[in-house]
């Protein structure tokens, strides 16, 4: 038996996002001609494709190139921001510059105890732009007590983000499908609900931070369904995730502002920040794509893992100083043997005085999770008690100092 006449139909999720040497946008329009909704694919070559043959979930668009079709969903890239691009318009500023905004937007609405954070935050959204040029991505997990601004910062990541959207209470399908069809950030709030470390939920979450296994499958009486999963997870919790889900994350812990003026988030103003988004990282894709994939990755344990795409997207995209800026704040984060010389990096970074919750706070971005109790018997040697700071709930918060050169 002869194949001529077929072709093969290449293994690709035809996802917002995917890259195919290119990078492929969907987005559902209205063709008034017919009456009738149709999917086009925008291209980081400025190009309008479509379908030209579809059989069941297989596509074949008008260029060659085929895939899996997926139904487009969460499109964040208006279209009148697409019809500016594809006439060749372009950003006026450049990545430092958009990088600069995200930050200062984040700083009127949110309080974080060291700047540098700021250009982490604003790294992991820029990278949700270029997610599909690495072979894995980090999560995020937003800790802090009620009020500390977990659910106001999560939802300014989710209002610049590539094709974000935010879940509340999830299940396997709806966050399969999510997912998939979006290609985007998913943020859980309240990631409480996800469940413990061996529910379906948290199964599907765990594979999806890697390419290489994020294609998860769900089957039923009726039929088996495939998803390609991949992509930036934030989660928002009061209490820490699971240990496995948990090495997957990058811990950002937020307390409470003290005598900071804040204001809610100019969601108009963050509504363009993104539109600039997703134009700048179309037009500059081949470029960043061709670094990206030139460059050595030396990752070598999960930590490099999870941070080499954001290091390496601070870099290509932004200034030297917000590329120290985000090294000096994943530096703080990495998981150390020798709580003694985390607990001094912190009192070094505060000046010599901490109170016990900002410390604590802390102590988890470096892979620590301690009580109160276990974290003043640690203090006796070296440290003592200089105060005590009310708090509206629970026992007052110590302020601790260091003893002579610590």
């Amino acid at each position: 038996m002869s194949l001529s006449g077929y072709q093969a139909v290449d293994n690709i999720f035809l996802r917002p996002g995917v890259d195919l040497g290119y990078c492929l946008y969907p987005v559902s329009l209205m063709n008034r001609a017919s009456g009738k909704q149709e999917v086009l694919y925008v291209t980081s070559d400025r190009e309008l494709l479509s379908i030209d043959k579809r059989f069941g979930r297989c596509v074949l668009l008008n260029n060659g190139t085929s895939g899996t079709y997926v139904e487009p969903i969460g499109s964040t890239w208006t279209f009148n921001a697409v019809e500016r691009y594809l006439n060749n318009a372009n950003v006026d500023i450049g990545g430092p510059q958009l990088i600069e905004q995200i930050v200062s937007h984040l700083k009127e609405s949110v309080w974080l105890s060291h700047v540098e954070d700021f250009y982490l935050v604003a790294a992991l959204i820029v990278l949700s732009y270029y997610q599909n040029l690495f072979s894995a991505l980090p999560f995020f997990a937003i800790g802090g007590d009620p009020g500390s601004g977990k659910t106001t910062l999560a939802s300014l990541v989710d209002a610049l983000s590539f094709n974000s959207m935010t879940m509340g209470r999830i299940t396997v399908p709806a966050l399969a499908r999510a997912a998939n069809g979006s290609g985007g950030i998913i943020v859980l709030d309240d990631a409480e609900t996800i469940g413990k470390a061996f529910s379906p939920v948290n199964q599907l979450l765990k594979v999806g931070y890697r390419k290489q296994s994020s294609i998860y499958t769900i089957s039923s009486r009726a039929s088996i369904q495939s998803y390609d999963v991949f992509g930036i997870r934030i989660f928002s919790s009061i209490r820490p995730l699971d240990e496995v889900l948990g090495s997957r994350c990058i811990d950002l812990n937020m307390t409470k502002a003290a005598g900071v003026r804040l204001r809610e988030p100019d969601y108009q103003a963050l509504h363009q920040i993104r539109q600039d988004l997703h134009t700048f990282a179309m037009s500059k894709w081949s470029l960043v794509r061709k670094r990206v994939l030139g460059a050595e990755n030396t990752a070598c344990n999960r930590w490099s893992e999870i941070t080499y795409p954001l290091t390496t997207i601070a870099k290509e995209i932004g200034s030297q100083g917000q590329y120290e800026a985000l090294t000096l704040s994943l530096g703080k984060r990495k998981a150390s043997d020798n709580i003694d010389d985390a607990i001094a990096t912190i009192f070094d970074q505060h000046g010599g005085t901490v109170s016990s919750d900002t410390l604590a706070s802390e102590l988890k971005g470096f892979g620590f999770n301690l009580s109160r109790i276990a974290l003043g018997r640690l203090l006796k040697q070296g440290y003592r008690v200089t105060g005590r700071r009310q708090k509206r709930r629970g026992p007052k918060s110590r302020i601790y100092e260091r003893i002579g050169g610590g």
